[in-house]
């Protein structure tokens, strides 16, 4: 949905399309979307690293 964003000639993404992802710099650039790396934001579960702590 981001990438279609893009196509239609967004300048930003809205946050309702990416969600929690916010990490990854979700942006339009010369009509793609434009990220940081899945990994940057999580790991290799899918959980953000932020949201958990270990468990004492």
């Amino acid at each position: 949905m981001a990438e279609d964003a893009c196509q239609q000639g967004e300048d930003i993404i809205p946050h309702v399309l990416y969600g929690d992802a916010g990490g990854l710099n979700y942006r339009c650039a010369n009509g793609h979307m434009k990220r940081k790396p899945y990994y940057v934001g999580f790991d290799a579960q899918g959980y953000q690293q932020g949201n958990w702590q270990p468990v004492r």
